[in-house]
């Protein structure tokens, strides 16, 4: 190899070099202009003067809607908005801390999309989709006629698409984490469990029947009245005494237990004896107990059929007792701790049918509220910009 030859590995890294620091310097410089433009930023995001236009008009037409299905009435006018709302804050007040809100969301949110995934073709043939139907239907097609448009509400076609592509991701952002319908969930027993224990009533529950029993063959099994329920026979004079005398003992017992007057105090282990006597075969319960939650698919059909014991499941304290007389029974609570991972028990699906949907959306709002304070505010911002903001019927996106 010749003094020429060695030469070129160094002139080709010196090129490679010089090539990087163009590069380098040209992106740099684009990311010190986009920050200086910010209005917010997060995590590498940002949203400038007319991105933020956009997502205050997006915000304010959410906010105006939300009034209407409220019953307010209302002009988009400054006159309106100096009024008092219900909260004791002005409308204007409300609106703009509505808007401030909304920003913070939206990049926070497609900041999380940003981390567990990226825009793929079809997310963008989605979004351009979206943004060409605006642009059609409002515009003609023109994007000189969009900004024409809109440059009363403060941004213009480049603001919307940015703006959109923020809306998008933000959307999308607890299905990428979380699965759909919260299936991902699984992924994280802990904050399963945190869920759990945090918004479930876990509860045993001693059901007396009072007036009539399960019929059952001889195997033990409940007969069928042939139309899809079980049958039941009435109790004899004996078994409604005996029932009688139980309910009279626990009673008592419940009462020792209140205060700490008497001979004999309930217990878990107590009240877990009258339930195997009474539970009419339903091991699975009498084994993991029942859990009750808002909204909770399981819960209000549950409480179709029994409003009573619903209701007060809600009001039980921890490691209380409670008492709901029905008129062919009586329907003694305990509620006790929940235990760790019953949401993935198979016996247990149908109580726990939308569990992960909630659970997801929970963890994913909790994510929010712990990040939404890292924003940052730039001083380019105005607290009350979105009151002249006008109206936006027309020229977004939703996803």
């Amino acid at each position: 190899m010749n003094g020429k030859n060695k030469k070129f590995p160094v002139i080709l890294l010196s090129a490679v070099l010089a090539v990087a620091l163009i590069f380098g310097g040209v992106f740099g410089t684009i990311a010190a202009v986009r920050n200086s433009r910010a209005v917010m930023k997060y995590n590498g995001l940002t949203a400038d003067e007319g991105t933020c236009h956009y997502l205050a008009s997006v915000a304010k037409t959410e906010y105006l809607s939300q009034l209407a299905r409220s019953g307010v009435a209302f002009v988009d006018e400054p006159v309106f908005y100096a009024k008092t709302a219900a909260s004791g804050k002005t409308y204007g007040e409300e609106l703009a801390a509505y808007v401030e809100t909304y920003i913070r969301e939206t990049l926070v949110c497609a900041s999380l999309f940003d981390k567990y995934s990226r825009m793929t073709k079809s997310d963008r043939e989605k979004l351009d989709g979206a943004i060409a139907e605006v642009l059609d239907y409002r515009a003609d097609g023109s994007i000189d006629t969009f900004n024409e448009n809109t440059e009363a509400m403060g941004f213009d076609y480049k603001a919307f698409r940015k703006g959109a592509e923020l809306t998008y991701k933000a959307a999308h952002a607890m299905t990428v984490i979380y699965g759909s319908g919260g299936s991902n969930m699984r992924n994280f027993p802990d904050d399963c469990d945190t869920f759990l224990s945090e918004h479930y009533v876990h509860v045993q529950l001693l059901y007396i029947r009072t007036e009539t029993k399960f019929e059952t063959d001889e195997a033990g099994n409940r007969v069928s009245d042939g139309e899809g329920h079980d049958k039941t026979v009435a109790l004899t004079a004996a078994e409604k005494q005996e029932r009688q005398d139980d309910i009279a003992a626990i009673d008592a017992a419940i009462e020792t237990y209140k205060t700490g007057v008497g001979t004999l105090s309930i217990t878990p282990q107590m009240f877990g004896l009258y339930i195997n006597k009474y539970d009419d075969g339903d091991d699975t319960a009498h084994t993991y107990g029942y859990y009750f939650a808002e909204d909770s698919a399981y819960t209000a059909e549950f409480s179709e059929a029994f409003p009573e014991i619903v209701s007060e499941v809600g009001k039980t304290q921890m490691n209380e007792y409670r008492k709901v007389t029905l008129p062919d029974a009586v329907c003694y609570i305990y509620r006790y701790e929940a235990d760790s991972g019953d949401y993935a028990v198979e016996s247990l699906s149908g109580m726990f049918a939308n569990f992960y949907a909630l659970a997801a959306n929970a963890v994913h709002e909790k994510t929010m509220i712990t990040l939404l304070p890292e924003v940052t505010v730039t001083d380019k911002y105005d607290a009350g910009f979105a009151i002249p903001v006008p109206y936006n019927k027309d020229f977004y996106v939703r996803f």
